[in-house]
């Protein structure tokens, strides 16, 4: 770096001062990462009052993904996911359904329910691909 490129500054983020390039904000990649993560933390706590179900489908997507990441594809009961975080009423949800299921689509992940039956079955598909684990079912009564 040139000294000509070289400026005084206070970091945004902690106020310290702080040398570097001409258009640079923080002192180093902590203050920014905290930061873009305060000004998150308030743009979500915004959309949370203006529209909380958006917000709801928002949190199913992360916990499908987490279960996912985690490798627990499988078969759950509703109360399970509820008790994970899951929304089940969300209006942004996309579904199908027939006769013997109901499907709920988030991006390339499915969260099956076959009717009468009190569990949901997570899938994720990649391409033509559907990666699951065989469970069985058993009807509610």
């Amino acid at each position: 770096m040139s000294i000509a490129n070289v400026k005084q500054f206070k970091c945004e983020y902690c106020g310290d001062d702080a040398e570097g390039r001409t258009n640079q904000k923080f002192c180093s990649t902590d203050c920014r990462t905290g930061f873009n993560n305060r000004k998150t933390a308030a743009n979500r706590k915004l959309a949370e009052l203006v529209n909380p179900r958006a917000i709801a489908y928002s949190k199913n997507v992360q916990l499908l993904n987490q279960l996912i990441l985690d490798g627990r594809l499988g078969s759950y009961t509703l109360d399970t996911l509820v008790s994970l975080g899951y929304c089940s009423d969300s209006p942004y949800d996309r579904r199908i359904s027939d006769e013997q299921c109901e499907v709920t689509f988030y991006g390339n992940i499915r969260l099956k329910r076959y009717i009468g039956m009190d569990r949901y079955e997570l899938s994720v598909e990649r391409g033509e691909k559907i990666i699951r684990r065989k469970v069985s079912y058993t009807k509610k009564g």
